[in-house]
């Protein structure tokens, strides 16, 4: 039961980032991506947390 738990809040934290990665990158062209060197983390840190 407990190990199920953590499963859960595990999943719930992927899909937090999943949720962030819409939002940031959200009207946002590539080249804004790239040249935002804030927006570019927060999306490999969101991506790190999925992996």
């Amino acid at each position: 039961m407990r190990e199920s738990l953590r499963d859960k809040d595990r999943l719930k934290h992927i899909l937090n980032a999943i949720c962030n990665i819409e939002l940031f990158l959200k009207n946002k062209s590539e080249e804004e991506f790239y040249n935002d060197p804030i927006l570019y983390h927060a999306i490999v840190n969101n991506i790190c947390i999925i992996g």
